[in-house]
């Protein structure tokens, strides 16, 4: 928020009021996730060119009054800190014309490089001794010393005038008060302004462990590309196809700490107890434990091979909240590089420990291209045959199920996209939160003609990695997606081999 507006800290802190002469206002942290965060911003965006109807400000648009609180703000910033300053360091303010202001700059100048007559000065800077040498060599004026010795608190006349307004005067405030009645105030921050909160460790430790792309959305705010001719294209994550599963109850429940805070009673700074869920053990939780979505119910998984980055999407089929049926994308995961597929195996088993100790059979779809070996593995086997032997290393209970020669583009297109809308007997709901890299990954698949007909774009997957262009948001990720659908739309209810209508390469 642009204004002083009192205090915001949930245990009233004065620190973050208008007592705090260095407060200028509110910033958020949220924790909605990149889809949800950026869609809810574009909307909010464009709220500040809407023009205000009625009143005062009639004709105006909120990003102009937003402007004119903003530049209050920064006055009030500037006036407080000036005062402050003065008062801490034992320097006065004074009220210059903007000549004699420009004049003890020059003079400070001189100070700090020792230039001509100015040389007699051990060293260089102002101080109270400077000044009085100066004073007593002639080399000052003694009209201009104390000016000198408090040049960084001089004013012009008009700043005198507007700081009295801040300051005293009814009207003024009376006209601030107005424009916060009628301005909509939306403003994008990185999460580096939260720095006094967060820690440096913290932004040091996001730079670390995330992935670059993810990076610049989260923590720098920048905003995402998306393609105009996707091959999802009626995918919509912040309206129908994103859910956010909220933590089981119980699990928050086993991190309830007692903590001491405090809070302002009667002027009084007093120290309060309270229960609150410690964040950092929940952050700790690296397995499907903390997902309430994850629930009894069979997992089906799906995934893409390649030499430098390999994909597992895992599912399950459920109800949706309008009826009929629903793959609900639980998670996806990947390694790359020098992590390889059976790496990628036992995160994924590690991850879902808690789920076998309930329902330990997985379906497992593939489609040819799981038949072939080599670039994705250490080993010479077959990447299905790697997949299905650390599964049951694990103790899953794992149906392979063969879905033959990948489908045609097009009726992927088809398939997925009618899913998408809707009209066909599978639905598709996307976790917001454990697909991060997925969803992005979707919203950026382009498609390209070719002769006979169209295509996924998958001309990215040969290009060299960027810190821009990261593997995790090519289209590896969306072939293990469309796996996982097509399998669940047309092979669950079979363990043997089945032919999709009009398959193709």
């Amino acid at each position: 928020m642009p204004t002083l507006s009192g205090v915001t800290h949930p245990f009233g802190d004065p620190s973050f009021s208008d007592a705090n002469p260095w407060y200028k206002g509110t910033l958020f942290l949220s924790d909605a996730g990149l889809t949800t965060r950026e869609s809810w911003m574009e909307k909010e965006e464009e709220k500040l060119d809407l023009k205000i109807e009625s009143g005062e400000f009639s004709g105006m648009t909120n990003r102009h009054l937003q402007g004119r609180l903003d530049a209050y703000a920064e006055k009030v910033i500037y006036y407080n800190n000036l005062l402050r300053r003065a008062r801490k360091e034992g320097h006065s303010i004074h009220t210059v014309t903007p000549e004699k202001k420009e004049e003890i700059g020059t003079l400070v100048h001189l100070c700090e490089t020792r230039g001509g007559q100015f040389r007699i000065l051990s060293r260089p800077g102002v101080n109270k001794l400077n000044v009085t040498m100066l004073v007593n060599y002639k080399v000052v004026p003694q009209d201009d010393a104390e000016l000198l010795y408090d040049h960084e608190f001089l004013i012009t006349v008009d700043e005198y005038v507007e700081l009295l307004a801040i300051k005293n005067s009814n009207e003024y405030q009376d006209k601030i008060r107005q424009l916060r009645c009628n301005t909509f105030a939306y403003y994008e921050a990185s999460t580096f302004d939260n720095i006094d909160l967060l820690g440096v460790e913290y932004l040091a430790r996001m730079k670390r462990d995330l992935p670059p792309l993810i990076y610049a959305l989260s923590i720098l705010n920048l905003k995402k590309v998306k393609s105009n001719d996707g091959f999802y294209s009626l995918l919509d994550i912040e309206n129908l196809h994103g859910y956010t599963a909220e933590m089981p109850d119980s699990v928050v429940e086993q991190t309830i700490r007692k903590k001491t805070g405090s809070t302002l009673i009667g002027g009084q700074q007093v120290k309060v107890e309270y229960e609150s869920p410690d964040f950092d053990a929940l952050h700790e939780i690296k397995d499907c434990s903390a997902d309430g979505d994850c629930d009894d119910s069979e997992l089906y998984i799906a995934m893409d091979y390649n030499a430098n980055i390999s994909w597992i999407v895992t599912g399950k089929v459920g109800e949706c909240e309008h009826g009929g049926e629903c793959l609900y994308v639980l998670s996806s995961m990947f390694v790359k590089n020098e992590r390889k597929l059976r790496e990628l195996m036992r995160d994924w088993c590690r991850y879902y420990a808690p789920h076998r100790k309930r329902n330990s059979h997985v379906t497992y779809f593939y489609d040819a291209t799981a038949k072939q070996r080599g670039y994705a593995i250490e080993q010479q086997q077959d990447f299905k045959d790697v997949v299905i032997e650390e599964l049951q290393r694990q103790g899953w209970d794992v149906t392979p199920v063969d879905m033959g020669t990948p489908m045609r583009h097009e009726l992927k297109f088809k398939d997925i996209n009618e899913g998408l809308a809707g009209t066909n007997s599978l639905a598709v709901r996307i976790n917001i939160e454990n697909n991060q890299d997925l969803i992005p990954a979707m919203e950026r698949t382009t498609v390209e003609t070719r002769m006979g007909g169209f295509r996924k774009n998958k001309a990215g997957e040969k290009l060299p990695e960027t810190e821009t262009d990261p593997l995790e948001l090519r289209t590896d990720g969306t072939d293990a997606f469309d796996s996982i659908y097509l399998g669940c739309l047309y092979f669950r209810y079979s363990s043997s081999f089945m032919t999709l209508p009009m398959l193709g390469r």
